[in-house]
């Protein structure tokens, strides 16, 4: 994906962030038609889809969302950017305990849904309560899956458009052909993520939930580096497959899990 980015084949990002305000799946159900519509206009768009369910083991949405991304959405997307919660449950799994739970996870939809590039924001990991993980998933046509990560220090507070903000940074640097970092992921990934880190810290200067953009406009315009370096990630292979096999078969019990009484609804709860 990185060349096919780089070289520019493509025309314009369609970036989907769906919100139903009244918990239903209806605004949801219209994106297919969207898709083929823009696809058929230019064959060489890109579509992001950033799944919006839920965060802190809470559903913005009702199930009947979950339903609809995974039955129509997921399976257009080129890049998908879910949290830590949204990546357990369309991948079937209550929960993500380790790097390797991830990894799998992030297999299982590579396989089921064909998504080239899988982008988990943030990870709590055990053993490392002050920091956060994000990983990056690639899955080749042959089946290989390669995985890049960083860490990055937790902010202890609530902040409300993490998610859409992190999401935008990326893409002005992955996928813009103005960018010199154009198809460069790795580097990418470390701009947007001290951005976001340089942003969240300006929000807490201002005593603020709602992120500060403005005020960090001169952090967005002209982002420095100041994490860890993007690395690749070795993974329990073995634990991996093992762990995918084991989602495959648990597929059809998942609507039976899933806690109806933890859906907040609408915009009451904003990322």
């Amino acid at each position: 994906m990185e060349q096919w980015i780089a070289e520019g084949n493509f025309h314009y990002i369609w970036m989907s962030r769906v919100l139903s305000v009244h918990g239903s799946s209806q605004l949801l159900e219209k994106v297919p038609t969207l898709y083929h519509k823009l696809k058929r206009s230019n064959p060489n768009m890109l579509y992001v889809c950033d799944p919006v369910l839920g965060d802190n083991n809470k559903f913005y949405v009702p199930e009947d969302v979950v339903r609809v991304y995974k039955e129509q959405i997921l399976s257009l997307a080129d890049i998908l950017t879910p949290n830590e919660y949204e990546l357990a449950w369309l991948a079937g799994t209550e929960t993500i305990q380790s790097l390797d739970d991830a990894v799998a996870s992030c297999r299982l939809l590579h396989q089921r849904y064909h998504i080239p590039l899988i982008i988990l924001k943030s990870l709590r990991v055990p053993g490392h309560a002050e920091e956060l993980v994000l990983l990056a998933s690639h899955y080749a046509a042959a089946g290989e899956q390669k995985v890049q990560h960083c860490w990055f220090p937790r902010l202890e507070g609530t902040f409300y458009g993490t998610g859409d903000s992190f999401s935008a940074l990326l893409i002005g640097h992955y996928c813009n052909l103005a960018s010199p970092l154009c198809g460069n992921l790795p580097r990418s990934l470390e701009l947007a993520v001290s951005t976001m880190q340089a942003i969240l810290l300006k929000t807490k200067e201002l005593n603020s939930h709602e992120l500060r953009l403005i005020q960090s406009r001169e952090l967005i315009e002209h982002p420095s580096a100041t994490i860890t370096q993007v690395t690749e990630l070795t993974y329990d292979a073995a634990f991996v497959q093992n762990k995918v096999e084991s989602l495959q078969q648990a597929r059809p019990l998942l609507a039976k899990r899933l806690p109806r009484n933890n859906f907040v609804g609408g915009l009451q709860e904003a990322r």
